[in-house]
C-alpha cells in the first residue's frame, strides 16, 4: 500500500499534468477545452484535500481553499491574489453575472438560485470572497456539464463566463503549483 506522502506527491503531479495540458488551449476558440483541463487540475486537488467527511462538493472546495490560503507558508499570497487588479475585475464580473443554476427541472419550476452578490460585497475576509468566487466557478462548471443546452443566449454568455473563470482558475493553480507551497 502506498504511503500517504507518496500519494500526496502523486496527486500534486496529476494536478500539475492537467494544468500543463490546459496551456495548450490558449487560443480564443479553445476556451471551453482549457476550462475543462483547468477544472480537472483543481478538482484533483480539492477531491483529495477537501473535507472527505463532507459529501457536499462546494464544502470540499472551501476546505481546500482554507488549506491553501491559511497555510503558514502560503497564506500571505491570498492578499496578492485578490488584489491583482485583473483578478479583482474578473472576480467582480463573475459575482455580478447573476449566475443561476440552469438544470432543466429548476428552469421548468422557475426556481432560480442566484449567488448572493450582497454577501460578496459585505464580506471583508479575502478567503471568504475567494470561496464565493469559486462557488460561481463551480456553478459555471455544473451548468456546462449538467445544465440545459442549446439556447443561443446561454452559449454566448457561457463564453464570457468561461473565459473569465479560466483566468481566475489559471492564476490560482499557477500560484498553488508553482510556488514553494505544496500540499505535501
Amino acid at each position: 500500500m502506498q504511503d500517504l506522502e507518496g500519494h500526496k506527491i502523486e496527486i500534486y503531479a496529476i494536478s500539475r499534468y492537467w494544468f500543463n495540458k490546459s496551456k495548450s488551449f490558449q487560443r480564443n476558440d479553445d476556451f471551453f477545452s482549457r476550462f475543462i483541463y483547468l477544472w480537472i487540475s483543481f478538482n484533483t486537488l480539492y477531491d483529495f484535500y477537501g473535507d472527505l467527511n463532507n459529501e457536499n462538493e462546494y464544502n470540499r472546495i472551501c476546505s481546500t481553499i482554507d488549506q491553501v490560503f491559511k497555510n503558514s507558508d502560503f497564506g500571505f499570497l491570498h492578499k496578492d491574489f485578490l488584489n491583482l487588479e485583473p483578478i479583482k475585475e474578473k472576480c467582480n464580473f463573475l459575482m455580478n453575472a447573476k449566475i443561476i443554476d440552469i438544470k432543466r427541472f429548476l428552469l421548468e419550476k422557475k426556481q432560480f438560485y442566484l449567488l448572493d452578490l450582497n454577501k460578496y460585497n459585505e464580506i471583508t475576509d479575502d478567503i471568504e470572497k475567494i470561496k464565493l468566487v469559486f462557488s460561481a466557478i463551480y456553478r459555471i462548471r455544473s451548468n456546462l456539464v449538467h445544465g440545459s443546452k442549446g439556447h443561443i443566449d446561454y452559449a454566448i454568455r457561457d463564453e464570457k463566463l468561461v473565459k473569465t473563470a479560466n483566468e481566475i482558475l489559471y492564476n490560482l493553480l499557477e500560484i498553488i503549483l508553482n510556488n514553494k507551497f505544496k500540499f505535501y
